[in-house]
């Protein structure tokens, strides 16, 4: 009898211990695992970010917008015309901290390759005529956009926002938060050029050759 108990309580320490290590790797596991979630976490909510951002070679919707003298303008290029887009509002920091940048880049475009930009502003009117002239922007480049739904349609991320658009609302170039000088610049300031139409090669005509009596 007695060898029977003591063999039941070795079956059940063995029981025991088992169930205990068990626990300790479960334990283990579930720890890593957080860890390892928390480590990718930015990233996968980066990698989401950036999957709702325009991408390049997507396609924006139309956009009608309002200048300051009360005008309407398409946001759309036609032909083998480009447009930037530099989509702010008046109460973003990051915003007033590229305006500087921006009015470069729009000048280096325009020279470059006549492009013009489009300062873009979800802010109401009165605050967006004070910000234009506070930073000496071209008024009849500063759009008011209201149509919120074409925002959501074109999955802006946020702002500041600078997009190179080519005809039919395609996305040549796209850059979200601030603008430093740099290859950021020289892609999108690439971006906004217009295509160049290959020149035909023309060839003089070939005489045939003399034939000899």
């Amino acid at each position: 009898m007695l060898a029977v108990e003591s063999s039941n309580t070795k079956s059940l320490r063995v029981a025991m211990s088992m169930v205990l290590v068990l626990a300790v790797l479960l334990a283990i596991t579930t720890t890593l695992q957080t860890i390892e979630l928390q480590r990718l976490r930015p990233a996968v909510r980066l990698w989401r970010q950036r999957a709702q951002w325009p991408v390049v070679g997507g396609t924006l919707p139309v956009f009608t917008g309002q200048r300051l003298d009360g005008s309407v303008v398409e946001l759309t290029p036609t032909g083998d015309a480009r447009q930037l887009w530099f989509i702010f509002t008046t109460s973003c920091p990051n915003c007033r901290a590229t305006m500087a940048q921006w009015k470069r880049l729009a000048a280096s475009a325009l020279s470059q390759s006549a492009t013009p930009a489009y300062w873009v502003s979800l802010s109401p009117v009165d605050s967006t005529l004070r910000h234009a002239t506070e930073f000496g922007l071209p008024m009849d480049r500063v759009v008011l956009l209201k149509d919120h739904r074409a925002i959501r349609a074109a999955r802006m991320p946020g702002v500041p926002l600078t997009i190179a658009v080519s005809a039919e609302g395609r996305v040549e170039g796209v850059h979200a938060g601030l603008l430093a000088d740099g290859p950021v610049t020289d892609s999108l300031l690439l971006a906004a050029r217009r295509p160049r139409v290959k020149e035909e090669v023309r060839t003089a005509p070939t005489r045939p050759p003399r034939q000899t009596p």
